[in-house]
């Protein structure tokens, strides 16, 4: 089974699990509180934004596109927080409904049963600059993406006639927007510097084994993000419509808080913990069998729940959101179990806390 930790959620789930990134109308009322800057920060961890890369974006954007229109789990009501959402859901189906029945049948063998993390990590290497030729010469070259029992003279055809007669075209339209908040954006943080990981440690009481430095990547999405590391750059998906401070590293917070609970999610009394709850709760278990079994092993999904809730959680510290829906089934309730016990890791330990948290569900 395959168990990927480093992706965020992809609008997975046909009930409207949201991934914290982008949901400020949908999930979260926002009180008056913004990012103040850190006087003590060292520049080589201070996140950087870059706008889109096709090494990402050709296969991310076609994931998008098969979530919504194929499996159907991406739903319309994700892309109606605002115009541009709507018109690129729009764009999407017109594309889908422009494709042959065997481009169709191609697009359904690449995404049916591949996770498109793997994919596109078997891309990151490329530089940034890389164009449509270096692209499907690495995704053609890689043992990585399976082709399923479609063959290589078919697929990358399609992905060329896909990126020539679609995806080029829709990027000159929206690549002028998406790097005027790319610049802004990374005006904002040499106006008000922010260490992330280092928040993090403050918050949690865990120290990262090795600090990254947080790269951003545009993308076309709407709904959903991922990450990677490369070298000493932790790199993170973010969607098309961030262009605000409040919104950059909702993300982040997700995507480290993997490497915080992974210093505890796999020792035997988490694995204990994790077996009381596939005993006990059936709704727990019905959710990941249906949406996240491809994505998470059981352990993980566990401890997925509570890196989602501590996201909440710095969310509201540092942004002052206040989440007001679950993204998973217990996210919602480990953000609200920390503010009921006034988490303090002076006092506390985020490992002990998590625990008790399980364990008290099932007393």
């Amino acid at each position: 089974m395959i168990n990927i930790k480093r992706i965020l959620p992809i609008v997975i789930l046909a009930t409207a699990l949201l991934c914290t990134i982008g949901v400020a109308e949908n999930q979260k009322a926002k009180v008056d509180v913004f990012p103040v800057s850190m006087n003590n920060y060292n520049p080589e961890y201070v996140a950087e934004i870059r706008g889109i890369a096709l090494k990402f974006e050709l296969l991310d954007s076609l994931s998008e596109l098969f979530s919504t229109c194929v499996t159907g789990v991406s739903k319309e009501a994700l892309f109606q927080r605002s115009d541009e959402d709507y018109e690129h859901y729009q764009w999407m189906w017109s594309v889908y409904n422009a494709f042959s029945p065997s481009q169709k049948e191609i697009l359904g063998k690449l995404f049916n049963k591949q996770n498109v993390w793997l994919m596109l990590d078997a891309l990151k290497t490329l530089p940034d600059d890389a164009d449509i030729d270096m692209v499907l010469s690495a995704i053609s070259a890689s043992s990585v993406i399976q082709f399923q029992d479609s063959k290589h003279d078919l697929v990358i055809p399609f992905l060329r006639d896909y990126y020539v007669s679609s995806l080029s075209p829709y990027l000159s339209k929206r690549e002028p927007i998406i790097n005027k908040r790319m610049a802004y954006l990374n005006d904002a943080l040499i106006n008000k510097p922010f260490e992330v990981m280092s928040y993090m440690e403050d918050m949690s009481g865990i120290q990262f084994p090795q600090k990254f430095k947080p790269v951003l990547y545009y993308t076309l999405r709407s709904v959903g993000a991922m990450g990677f590391d490369i070298g000493n750059e932790s790199i993170t998906l973010i969607q098309s419509t961030v262009d605000e401070e409040y919104l950059l590293f909702c993300a982040s917070f997700h995507e480290y808080g993997h490497i915080l609970f992974d210093t505890f999610a796999r020792n035997s009394q988490f694995e204990m913990i994790c077996k009381t709850i596939t005993e006990n709760d059936l709704e727990m278990v019905k959710v990941w069998e249906k949406d996240f079994s491809m994505n998470y092993d059981w352990i993980g999904w566990c401890e997925e729940n509570l890196i989602e809730g501590f996201a909440h959680y710095l969310d509201e510290q540092y942004y002052g959101y206040i989440a007001t829906k679950p993204t998973y089934v217990y996210d919602l309730k480990f953000y609200q179990y920390l503010n009921e016990i006034k988490f303090d890791p002076s006092s506390m330990s985020l490992e002990q806390v998590s625990f008790d948290f399980y364990l008290k569900l099932y007393k």
